[in-house]
């Protein structure tokens, strides 16, 4: 699977969306010589103006309210001459701090920390000191929670005169965000057949520096970053306690998603050997460690896949650049496409079982698949034809599908999954366990048989749970496998219950066989000469036509005539999917009552 990956990155200017609150001072100054006598009581006046706040998309997110504010003035040696601490209701506010006079002086205004406490003593008593303050370790709630209300740290700073007595300054510090505003557009390409699950993103930093340690070309006007090495940022790569990630956001098989979050910066540096977005992978990061770089993983579902994910690095571009800054704001938009040569795409193939389930004279168990299914040898082939036995629905007991009724019935060891046993008889049909759960979410996706709550001990116990799990658990077949879903089968997407004929429109589905009467041992391993053949990502399997049991009775019909294959996916309280086909026509997800005996096609987890 291939992206396509575009930033779009904004400076949060006054005037930009995501704009700046800026702290000015409405009345004059006093500029005459006379009043800037070195180190003598001054009071400065702040007039403080915030912007509107603006939606902060569905989190209640005050991007420009100040909520408290910390002043702090140093003098021209770097010595702190004053500060003081106040909070705020509503949008316009008055802030008086007592100082000393003097030129060159440095007043810096620190928004929104929630602490009246925070600079007490002398943890600020210098500007270096200052600058070497960091905040508290956020988690990613800090900022992205979707209840309460947050209020974005900001910092700025001023260098000017300060007169002696009373004086209202004029100008004003304007006040940036810590923090960057990330916004992930993401779609899937038409045609493409993936859908999205969730998505992680990782590189979160736990905390900034309150004061900015800018680059040397951050303040250009073309803010073109070049630095090849990572920035003074407040997380330290080398610490894995200053980094924090989203957790999974789980989402419901979506084909697309827009979110926006907010997060400290995180300045890997740029790569100028990187000419491709395929090339901005974790190999390529200029830091180290590479992951301390930020990034999301993207999760997703496509048939053919057992597992499928995406790792697209953030920045403020698709190629070079790996820095996310304060006070930016970065709009990435993001196409997924099939292109596995794409190394940031993770993905496994789904592989399926080289035969049904067959007794083999000990236990139940299934040929695995093909070391090159694109091209299976002649015995490979010959095993995919296997006519297998039968199961109800959720049941673990196999039942033959010949003129001689048998029943192959585990005893499962819960200490020693392996010391399981298996027994053979002829248990009635109609007494067999099998799942009756009502399940829920019903659908051609759906994973039920698959799941934990089916696969207990308890279950197993009772002679029920997913037949492919239970072999792989009990050491019946090397590996780990499950039932597939009836998505897993239906990569042409028809609808429930819909018949097709064997056209293209059934493709990657092709019959082979006369479709004609046949007979099979009780064992299953009888090879039939009909069926479908399944051709996905390149692998080719064949499906036999090995009839079925019926319900209530558990009569036996359609050997050679017809094929039916059970899937893990539920459709109703009492049904579940089913792929069937015979001579002329397939239902690719069809429902039936979980009573019937159908075979079973395990794919690898």
């Amino acid at each position: 699977m291939n992206s396509v990956y575009s930033i779009y990155k904004t400076l949060f200017a006054a005037l930009a969306v995501f704009g700046l609150a800026n702290l000015s001072m409405s009345c004059t100054r006093d500029d005459s010589t006379a009043g800037l006598s070195e180190d003598r009581d001054a009071v400065i006046r702040f007039q403080i103006n915030a912007d509107t706040p603006k939606d902060g998309i569905t989190r209640s997110i005050d991007e420009d309210i100040i909520n408290d504010l910390h002043v702090l003035v140093y003098n021209s040696a770097g010595e702190l001459t004053g500060k003081s601490y106040t909070t705020f209701s509503g949008t316009t506010y008055t802030v008086s701090v007592l100082a000393r006079s003097g030129t060159g002086c440095k007043i810096y205004a620190i928004a929104n920390t929630g602490s009246p406490t925070l600079f007490d003593g002398d943890v600020a008593g210098t500007e270096t000191k200052l600058r070497a303050i960091t905040t508290n370790l956020a988690t990613w709630s800090t900022f992205n929670n979707t209840s309460g209300t947050v209020y974005l740290p900001m910092s700025g700073n001023i260098t000017t005169d300060i007169a002696a007595g009373t004086t209202s300054l004029q100008g004003g510090i304007t006040v940036k965000r810590l923090v960057a505003k990330v916004t992930l557009d993401v779609s899937i390409a038409s045609g493409s057949g993936v859908i999205i699950s969730g998505y992680c993103l990782y590189g979160i930093p736990g905390k900034s520096y309150y004061v900015a340690h800018p680059l040397t070309t951050e303040e250009n006007a073309d803010g073109i970053d070049t630095q090849t090495t990572r920035a003074t940022d407040g997380s330290l790569p080398a610490n894995s306690g200053d980094w924090t990630n989203s957790g999974l956001v789980s989402l419901s098989n979506v084909t697309s998603f827009n979110t926006s979050f907010y997060m400290y910066e995180n300045r890997p540096g740029v790569n100028t050997a990187i000419s491709a977005q395929s090339q901005k992978i974790k190999a390529n990061v200029p830091a180290t460690p590479a992951d301390s770089a930020a990034y999301v993983v993207i999760y997703g579902k496509a048939t053919g896949y057992s597992r499928l994910s995406w790792k697209i690095y953030l920045g403020g571009n698709n190629t070079t650049n790996f820095n996310v800054k304060r006070n930016f704001k970065y709009t990435c938009t993001i196409t997924l496409k099939p292109n596995e040569s794409d190394t940031r795409i993770n993905y496994k193939r789904l592989i399926w079982a080289g035969s049904n389930i067959y007794w083999d004279g000990t236990k139940l168990t299934f040929d695995l698949s093909s070391a090159d299914p694109a091209n299976p040898t002649t015995q490979e082939l010959a095993n995919m034809k296997k006519q297998g036995v039968a199961f109800q629905w959720g049941s673990l007991v196999g039942v033959s599908l010949s003129s001689t009724y048998a029943t192959y019935t585990p005893t499962y060891n819960s200490t020693t999954p392996s010391s399981s046993t298996w027994s053979t008889g002829s248990t009635t049909y109609s007494s067999i366990a099998y799942i009756t759960d009502a399940g829920s979410a019903y659908g051609q996706a759906n994973t039920f048989l698959n799941d934990a709550a089916q696969n207990t001990n308890a279950n197993y116990a009772a002679l029920k749970g997913d037949i492919c799990q239970y072999l792989s658990k009990t050491g019946a077949v090397s590996g780990s496998w499950r039932m597939p879903t009836a998505k897993e089968y239906n990569t042409a997407n028809i609808v429930d219950g819909a018949i097709v004929s064997w056209t293209t429109v059934t493709t990657p589905w092709a019959k082979f066989g006369s479709f004609s009467t046949e007979t099979g041992n009780a064992q299953g391993t009888t090879q039939l000469s009909s069926g479908g053949t399944y051709v996905v990502n390149g692998a080719t399997g064949s499906y036999p036509t090995s009839g079925y049991r019926s319900t209530p009775d558990g009569g036996l019909n359609n050997v050679g005539q017809g094929g039916n294959y059970w899937t893990s996916s539920v459709s109703s309280s009492t049904n579940g999917y089913s792929l069937n086909f015979s001579t002329s026509i397939m239902f690719p997800a069809n429902s039936y009552s979980r009573l019937y005996g159908f075979t079973v096609r395990c794919v690898q987890n």
